[in-house]
This record gives structure tokens, C-alpha cells and sequence, in this order.
């Protein structure tokens, strides 16, 4: 197996199916993605788009939000491991194979985004989470200058991503 990590475009929308589990009367989500795995290579002074395209799973919980949040063209991140499939062709007998990747983590690029919105904490995680002393719809300066998004100038940083 390869270790992927890179960026790829959704080349359609993620499709959910749910399949046996381990125990009686259980059901594991999967998501199946058809990606293009983008490879840019500079030529002169033009970049060549060398995508390689490549079926993807995606299970569990990261399953069921990818299918429900994701959708044709969106530009990703992945983490997962590439492998091939084999099987024989049933009309012709022939062996065949194909890339597979077997997806542990997906990342929306943040940078595709025009808005979003985010669902408040339940008051249990704040009393797990010990970095979050300060009530969710506080803003803690402290925390703020990890935040990689340039300049806080007095204005709320959503106001000045023009995030809604």
C-alpha cells in the first residue's frame, strides 16, 4: 500500500450506502467518492494538470457527513491509503485491476469556501475540553493568535473573510 496525502476534486457526489456490521441488527456507513487526485508539474512557465483518478471509501461518521456537506467539484484534502483491486471479469474471464483508496481522513479546502456556519458546543463538551474555560460564544484572545488567518484589526475576523 501507498500513503496518499494531497489535495482532489470530487468528480461527483459522494454516494452513501450502509452495509452489514460486525454484530446482529448493525449497520456501517460508507461512502464511495470518485476523486481526481490533482498533480500540477511546471512546464516553462505553464503548470500541466496531470490528475489521476481513483475510487475512494470512506466509512463510519466521516462517511455520513462527507455525503451529507460534500458534492461534485469540491477540492478536498484526503489522507489514505492507495491500493489496487482485482478481480476477473465475468464476460471475458480476464483478470483486471484498479487503483483503490482506502480514505482515513477528508478535509474540505477552506479556501473554496464562500460561507458557512458553525453549531455551538454542547454545554458537555465545554466541561470535557479544558482549553474551553471560556464560554463558546466568547472570543478568548488568547486562543485567537494561533488563528493563521493574518491581522486581527478590531473587526471580527468573519466580517473581514466576509464570512456569513
Amino acid at each position: 500500500m501507498t500513503d496518499i496525502h494531497g489535495f482532489a476534486r470530487l468528480g461527483e457526489n459522494p454516494k452513501l450506502k450502509f452495509v452489514p456490521g460486525r454484530k446482529d441488527n448493525e449497520a456501517r456507513a460508507v461512502a464511495e467518492l470518485r476523486l481526481c487526485l490533482l498533480n500540477f508539474r511546471k512546464r516553462g512557465d505553464d503548470y500541466d494538470d496531470r490528475g489521476l483518478w481513483v475510487d475512494g471509501s470512506l466509512w463510519d461518521e466521516q462517511a455520513e457527513l462527507v455525503a451529507r456537506h460534500l458534492k461534485k467539484g469540491d477540492k478536498v484534502y484526503i489522507v489514505g491509503d492507495l491500493s489496487a483491486g482485482h478481480w476477473v471479469d465475468k464476460e471475458t474471464g480476464e483478470a483486471r485491476s484498479k487503483p483503490e483508496l482506502h480514505i482515513n481522513t477528508v478535509t474540505l479546502d477552506l479556501r473554496s469556501l464562500e460561507s458557512f456556519r458553525m453549531k455551538p458546543r454542547s454545554p458537555k463538551s465545554d466541561a470535557q475540553d479544558p482549553d474551553s474555560a471560556v464560554g463558546a460564544g466568547t472570543p478568548n484572545p488568547e486562543l485567537d493568535n494561533d488563528i493563521p488567518f493574518g491581522e486581527r484589526t478590531g473587526t471580527a475576523l468573519t466580517e473581514k473573510a466576509g464570512v456569513a
